[in-house]
């Protein structure tokens, strides 16, 4: 969201100032330019376009027409099914001569049954396997993990019911089944195994509270370990990959953001062998740290890659928006915020390993109470879905090297997620589906089917793209002959775009289809047509999407190539790089170290600087707030990706563009921003071009180039006076510390003036002159 522009210049870089025609959104496309991250520049339809189902899903029978234009028409991925382990661990029954633990040799014959299910399913489902292939498996707490919930879900089905105690036995039994109920290979019956398995799904939903898990976080921390050491020792190079924590909650600047039951709640209705078990299950360390800010990273989350990170082979993230459309108060967490949550887990992993591990989003969203509230419009409510959907994906597209799988949250029917009543009648429908009935009680699609009707057919390499707007998320793939232009509008109105092509080598564009997922009324719409001249300017809606494919004569010649790097600041606790690695800085001035950068001769370069922010300060045009790196100051016009988030803190990344004549191979970074801010880390792209990239703006010659031309300071370094020449009279002259104290001011009265300094310590300052144009000043 941008509220107002600062632009601030030094001799060195010339910022225009745009014209009033401005309105328009430059968007700049260069065909010719191949744009990887970490060697990898594919789309990845495998990856992203997926569906939160499997093929053996009781919910596709009777949908074959559906299920066939889904996976085949519109090319979509299965993706995810925690029900079946949660489903086989239900049947499973009890040893009978060990208590509370699984029947091994059931485990087994078991197995061979199933295996034998899923080879019957018949070619016309079996059809769709190679459309299954990087599947994500796990386990939903109740009641495999050792919830200790005494009555319905927190026991099993079969006869003895019976129920796990301790999370050995829990590990005992996945490893089991993972070994027995799957194809190892290729040759053998079976459903192959999952390549993604995740230990257990949102816990702290339910950790501790009227929902019954009773558990601790060290607990849950055991179990990954437990799961993934279990498994690889089982199952060697043929283990699914190990990752853990789907944590429900996702704001981690703030408290625990859940009600929970202390240790020994439970007391008062045991007996002593139980109340033991209850409490080996539930003590723990943080019980008095609930309450504290940043608990959800310093204790779930970093306590988590603390204990248990070394054994996973990825980090499973959920991300949900949890929207009001006609009030106050959303989290809005699209933008911003999921910057600062994959900029945290990112930089902190690095700290502590030495290196990454990927990401897997495996489930995204929008998710609240205000939406499943009864009555409310399912077209209008499936609208906050939609714009997640696209939002989000364009985040996780621009880290293709590190979030390696994503999923939009899509169940089928999710007729497990209903209300009913003692008679079975459905009170109130889940409200997250692809299907619904309609009034004669026949499934039809919800209106999410229209996210994979927009994205179908995108695929191919990425390329050179860029938006002047954060608000406006862009990206582009060409496949051949043609190219996909893919738009995104955070902002809450509607925006007039500019498009603007560079490296089209005269291949002349045939037609462009193009399809715009916007919200007519309460509906969600997407329009699709297709026109035989190209547009140079196009009106996305608001929170709206665009995909744009361009028709070519001739194959797109991709023969240049821009690479994109991350280097990761030093930690800001300090020298030691003691935990919390965070800092809070009451009005003053943060300084920061990036280290060892490759600077390429052409490319780009944008500053990250993550933390929660005092918003109505930062977000605002305040000569005070000052962003340098290595003495150069930078452009910080206020602007940071998605809509005001209605609270005093904003938990989210400043990203500032970097000339590449600032950088250094050892870079120093300082920000002074108004009240009381908190940093955690600071991290710099840069982009190494074969060539230069073409970039709308820079034909342009706006009102600061002129000024920055006439206007001179002599002496510069100075000890004594300065001088100004070529200001237009009555232009103000601001001389400010790097803390960003205003230090002295003057009016000048004609083209030159002077002031003298003789009286302010040696050091580096800065001279803003007018409304637009600072330069640096070093005083001996």
């Amino acid at each position: 969201m941008k509220i107002t522009k600062l632009f601030m210049a030094t001799s060195i870089l010339v910022v225009s100032i745009p014209s009033l025609k401005a309105q328009e959104t430059n968007i700049d496309i260069n065909l010719n330019i191949k744009h990887s991250v970490g060697g990898v520049s594919d789309f990845g339809r495998e990856r992203h376009i997926t569906l939160h189902s499997a093929i053996n899903e009781p919910d596709w029978v009777g949908e074959q027409e559906k299920m066939d234009y889904l996976i085949n028409e519109l090319d979509v991925y299965f993706g995810r099914d925690n029900g079946a382990a949660t489903f086989h661990f239900q049947h499973t029954p009890v040893d009978p001569n060990i208590a509370n633990y699984p029947h091994m040799d059931s485990i087994a014959i078991q197995g061979e049954y199933w295996k034998e299910i899923y080879d019957e399913l018949g070619s016309d489902i079996l059809q769709y396997e190679s459309k299954a292939s990087e599947m994500i498996m796990g386990t939903n707490p109740h009641p495999t993990y050792p919830t200790l919930k005494w009555d319905t879900n927190g026991l099993t089905t079969s006869d003895p019911k019976w129920q796990p105690k301790n999370v050995e036995t829990s590990a005992d039994w996945v490893v089991e089944y993972l070994d027995k109920y799957f194809a190892k290979n290729q040759t053998e019956n079976g459903q192959p195994l999952p390549k993604y398995w995740e230990v257990i799904n949102e816990p702290d939903m339910l950790m501790m509270t009227g929902e019954f898990m009773v558990t601790s976080q060290e607990k849950l921390w055991e179990y990954h370990n437990l799961i993934a050491e279990g498994i690889k020792n089982r199952l060697g190079d043929k283990a699914p990959l190990i990752g853990g924590m789907t944590w429900g909650l996702h704001d981690f600047h703030r408290p625990d953001g859940i009600s929970r039951y202390r240790t020994g709640h439970y007391d008062q209705w045991l007996d002593q062998a139980n109340i033991d078990i209850f409490r080996e299950m539930s003590q723990t360390a943080f019980e008095d740290s609930r309450e504290n800010e940043w608990y959800q990273w310093d204790v779930m989350w970093k306590g988590f890659i603390d204990t248990a990170g070394e054994n996973m082979d990825f980090y499973a993230v959920h991300i949900y928006d949890w929207p009001i459309w006609n009030g106050n108060g959303p989290t809005i967490r699209s933008g911003g915020h999921t910057e600062a949550m994959l900029d945290m887990m990112e930089w902190y992993d690095v700290k502590k390993f030495g290196t990454r591990k990927p990401v897997v989003i495996s489930e995204y969203g929008a998710v609240t109470n205000y939406i499943d509230q009864e009555g409310l419009d399912p077209a209008r409510r499936d609208w906050e879905n939609l714009k997640p959907f696209s939002h989000m994906m364009m985040q996780f597209l621009e880290r293709p090297d590190y979030i390696i799988k994503t999923m939009p949250f899509t169940p089928v029917k999710a007729e497990w997620g209903n209300h009913v009543n003692e008679n079975g009648e459905v009170t109130k429908r889940y409200p997250y589906t692809m299907m619904d009935k309609d009034a004669s009680g026949e499934w039809q699609w919800s209106e999410f089917i229209k996210w994979y009707e927009l994205w179908a057919d995108v695929k191919g390499t990425r390329i050179d793209t860029k938006s002047e707007d954060l608000d406006i998320q862009v990206d582009a793939y060409v496949d051949g002959n043609t190219t996909y232009l893919i738009l995104n509008n955070l902002e809450r109105n509607e925006k007039q775009l500019s498009l603007n092509f560079f490296g089209q080598n005269n291949n002349t564009i045939e037609n462009v289809r193009v399809k715009h997922l916007h919200l007519d009324g309460n509906t969600p719409t997407l329009s699709d047509t297709t026109m035989d001249t190209p547009p140079d300017t196009v009106t996305i809606g608001d929170e709206a999407t665009m995909i744009l494919a361009y028709n070519f004569t001739s194959p797109v010649q991709v023969n240049e190539t821009s690479d994109e790097y991350k280097y990761y600041g030093e930690s800001l606790s300090g020298s030691d790089g003691s935990t919390p690695h965070r800092v809070t800085i009451p009005s003053g001035a943060l300084t920061a170290n990036i280290n060892n950068v490759a600077i390429p001769e052409k490319g780009e370069a944008m500053l990250r600087l993550c933390g929660a922010y005092f918003w109505t300060h930062v977000s605002t045009q305040d000569d005070r707030n000052i962003i340098t790196i290595n003495g150069f100051p930078l452009e910080f016009n206020s602007d940071w990706r998605g809509e005001d988030p209605q609270r005093n803190i904003y938990f989210g990344v400043l990203e500032i563009p970097v000339p590449l004549q600032y950088l250094r191979e050892n870079n120093v970074i300082t920000s002074t921003l108004l009240n009381t801010n908190t940093y955690t880390n600071v991290s710099l792209q840069v982009w190494d071009m074969s060539i230069t990239p073409g970039r709308s703006g820079d034909a342009t010659l706006g009102i600061n180039d002129t000024i920055s031309q006439n206007v001179s300071i002599y002496p510069n370094p100075a000890n004594q006076t300065i001088n100004f020449n070529g200001i237009e009279p009555n232009t103000s002259i601001v001389i400010y510390d790097y803390a960003g104290r205003k230090l002295m001011e003057k009016q000048t009265e004609d083209t030159t003036t002077s002031i003298n300094i003789s009286h302010m310590n040696a050091g580096v300052y800065l001279v803003k002159i007018g409304d637009f144009l600072t330069k640096q000043l070093i005083i001996k």
